[in-house]
């Protein structure tokens, strides 16, 4: 009986300490986006559509919208609604580095110096497709607030 006990103690602090493969290799950085898709943001309305945000340019919000380590891209996915990712490559850890949609249907973004595709349109979870190890590109959560308003966050 103490052997069953010390064992399943085991089991359950062993639980505890295992690793997560969707752990993000990026720096811990602040992510705030309020959009908008009746406005500024209205590419996102339709499935596969998406779009960058970068701190420049006059769709930013400066001091009050923070975009990640390298930016966010956010995508209006096939089956699962809206999905918003770091644009910086897990692989490359830059934040000069930044995936791009390349294929013309939104379903992946490509890492220009690597090379390694991500999943980002259905089912939206970011995952490599062409590499050796599991890499994920870092995601943010997505709040509904209602009247075609959402938040992306990191918290």
């Amino acid at each position: 009986m103490k052997q069953k006990i010390l064992i399943l103690f085991f089991t359950f602090c062993i639980s505890f300490v295992s690793c997560d493969d969707r752990d993000s290799l990026l720096p811990e950085s602040y992510v705030y986006l309020e959009l908008d898709l009746t406005y500024r943001d209205k590419a996102l309305r339709e499935q596969l559509g998406y779009k960058m945000y970068i701190n420049q340019g006059a769709d930013f919000i400066a001091g009050k919208e923070y975009v990640g380590y390298g930016g966010v891209l956010v995508v209006h996915t096939i089956t699962d609604g809206l999905h918003a990712f770091d644009l910086a490559c897990p692989n490359e850890v830059s934040k000069n580095i930044k995936v791009e949609i390349t294929d013309n249907t939104g379903l992946n973004a490509t890492c220009p110096k690597c090379g390694t595709i991500y999943e980002v349109g259905d089912p939206g979870s970011g995952v490599a497709i062409n590499a050796d190890k599991k890499l994920y590109l870092t995601t943010y959560h997505v709040t509904s607030r209602g009247n075609n308003k959402y938040i992306v966050s990191n918290y």
